[in-house]
């Protein structure tokens, strides 16, 4: 069956939504089939529509609609079915496609509708359009309600600004109504306050605000307003922006936001041959029902988008470390996830990794950034000292305090302090730091009177703290209290892609220290760096920059200004490097091999034959690829 109009008077059903919108098909007592079957009596474009997917048939009892066992299931009026008897104005959503079924006209000899009054309010719960089955309307002038529905709402979905949808929700006012002015007044959720955000005449010129009396009494009510006569109204007669305009008719509908009240479309007829009628509310009232929802997601999506700003400018951290790889990404994760925490944080990792540079970061990017970020090493002073510069002293408390001196945890209040080489702390010192992280006060040495702080602490080690804990020389309750966070900083042979980054960097930086002209490096430098191991991480890696830079006498750095350690670094021929220090290499892989050799595979043995300390030893067989 196909769309036609040689029957105006029969049962027909509109697709009011989905890919076949707008199509009107005219139904006849024979069964009818709909699906997307093109040889059904209504075939119907919709992938997501079975083949045939359901019937519609008239019988005794009225009009019949019957599941066909179709994929996606049939439903009448929101609810599925598998039979159900049509009345008018039922709706049909089949997949994605929603019909309206508009059965008969009424009959000859039925009263026509009363007379409206002057004055008509309209709740939004009895909106004609809105409501799942009514009487509607003649159908010439439905139809095209419908269509019109349709169109609004398919123009508003996708819209994201606010005043872009206020602006198209005045122009479908104008294209359903015959308004001469329309405004929409925007409404504060929480002090209510009033905006107009726009208004206009039907050619586009600037309007008058709206009338404040027929903006109050819709607020007030919350319902959508009709007045006829507006002049002669007793209620808003008396108001000057309705009397003093000649205002013939108004028509005011509430918008809301869920539960809000978002704003007012306010309409107005300058002319009194030109009226609004109960369709026109109706209508009003359904298409600022649908802006509610447009109103709402653009509401929701201004709130996402203010907390995604927020949240990019929280995460916006600020460091000194070099690195692009996964490996520094986890790190760079890490600062932006827990900075803002109060939390203690334990850094692992092996010398000269940057951990004091992420607990700088972690400090920079906290809300005690504005504080002291205060940083002990723990290794590098005696208990007796530490325990002073830790919790400061008082006058008198042994031969040298001369005078009370705070320590820098008393120092670093509402900042951060950062202890590296925690493991080293004495088992008296891990006590009093305990009683810190749990009660936030200590007392100075030799003083008697507790001291409050706010401070948050980060620690850092190279040891293996549970296996501290487990041979009894680190507390546990103390390790529980330090690792709340813990990140483990990468060595550098696991970043080797970050290496020519950093080294760039790190030239940089110290050619303006040493007060040289910055330099650079040759392919084949870069190369070595790339392939050495880097014990000593950042650490070494600086201070073998450094040592290039000084003995380096053309304007790039070559292989040969690099540590001789880098050299013994086997790397292949593939990768450039000369056959002079390929040959060295080979060289010296055959005398260590001789020597292992020699001494049975005991590698303190073969350290001596070499002259070699052990340890010089092992990195040589690390260097040369010589391990397995």
């Amino acid at each position: 069956m196909t769309s036609t109009i040689d029957a105006p008077d029969g049962p027909r059903l509109i697709i009011v939504s989905g890919p076949a919108v707008g199509e009107v098909f005219f139904l006849t007592p024979e069964e009818v089939v709909l699906g997307r079957d093109t040889a059904n009596g209504v075939g119907i474009a919709d992938p997501s529509l079975s083949r045939r997917h359901c019937a519609i048939a008239r019988e005794a009892a009225g009009w019949v609609v019957r599941d066909l066992g179709s994929f996606n299931g049939t439903f009448v009026n929101g609810e599925r079915i598998s039979e159900r008897i049509l009345i008018h104005a039922d709706r049909l959503r089949l997949g994605a496609t929603e019909l309206l079924f508009h059965a008969e006209r009424t009959a000859p000899g039925v009263a026509p509708a009363p007379t409206l009054p002057i004055t008509t309010s309209l709740r939004l719960e009895d909106a004609l359009y809105l409501r799942p089955a009514v009487d509607l309307p003649d159908h010439a002038r439905t139809q095209r309600d419908l269509l019109a529905l349709v169109h609004i709402g398919t123009a508003i979905s996708g819209i994201r600004e606010r005043r872009r949808l206020e602006s198209e929700l005045l122009d479908a006012a104008f294209t359903v109504t015959p308004a001469s002015e329309a405004s929409f007044i925007r409404i504060d959720p929480v002090t209510t306050g009033r905006l107009v955000a726009g208004t206009r005449t039907r050619d586009g010129h600037p309007a008058l605000p709206p009338s404040d009396t027929v903006v109050g009494v819709v607020l007030d009510r919350s319902e959508a307003i009709l007045a006829n006569a507006a002049a002669d109204q007793q209620e808003f007669g008396a108001a000057p922006s309705v009397a003093g305009r000649g205002i013939s008719s108004v028509l005011a509908v509430p918008v809301f936001d869920g539960e809000w009240l978002a704003g007012l479309l306010y309409l107005i007829t300058s002319d009194p041959r030109v009226t609004f009628d109960r369709l026109h509310l109706e209508l009003l009232t359904a298409i600022a029902s649908i802006g509610s929802v447009a109103v709402k997601n653009v509401s929701r999506l201004e709130d996402l988008l203010a907390e995604t700003e927020k949240l990019k400018q929280d995460l916006r951290i600020t460091h000194k470390m070099v690195g692009a790889g996964e490996a520094m990404q986890r790190v760079y994760r890490f600062i932006e996830r827990v900075s803002h925490a109060d939390s203690t944080v334990l850094l692992t990792g092996e010398s000269g990794t940057g951990k004091e540079l992420v607990a700088r970061a972690l400090h920079d990017n906290s809300g005690r950034a504005s504080r002291p970020f205060l940083a002990i090493n723990c290794a590098a002073l005696t208990e007796g000292l530490l325990e002073s510069e830790l919790f400061g002293h008082e006058r008198g408390a042994f031969s040298n305090a001369i005078a009370t001196k705070p320590g820098k945890l008393e120092v670093a209040d509402r900042g951060t302090v950062f202890l590296d080489e925690i493991g080293e702390l004495s088992p008296a010192l891990q006590a009093k730091l305990l009683r810190v992280l749990q009660f936030h006060e200590f007392d100075r040495v030799g003083g008697i009177r507790p001291i409050k702080v706010d401070i948050r602490v980060i620690s850092a080690t190279n040891r293996d703290l549970e296996k501290e804990v487990a041979e009894g020389r680190f507390r546990q309750d103390l390790l529980f209290r330090l690792k709340v966070l813990q990140l483990h900083m990468p060595p550098l042979r696991e970043r080797r892609q970050d290496i020519p980054a950093l080294a760039e960097h790190l030239l940089e930086l110290i050619s303006r220290r040493v007060r040289r002209a910055p330099a650079r490096f040759s392919p084949a430098a870069i190369r070595r760096l790339i392939a050495y191991d880097w014990p000593g991480n950042v650490r070494e890696l600086e201070n073998a920059i450094e040592r290039a830079i000084v003995l380096s006498t053309g304007p790039e750095i070559a292989p040969d200004d690099l540590p001789e350690v880098l050299a013994e670094s086997a790397v292949s021929e593939a990768t450039g490097e000369s056959r002079f220090h390929a040959a060295v290499a080979d060289v010296k892989r055959r005398v260590v091999l001789q020597a292992i050799d020699e001494a049975n595979g005991r590698l303190t043995d073969a350290a001596r034959l070499l002259g070699l300390h052990p340890n010089y030893l092992h990195r040589l067989l690390r260097n040369l690829k010589l391990r397995d």
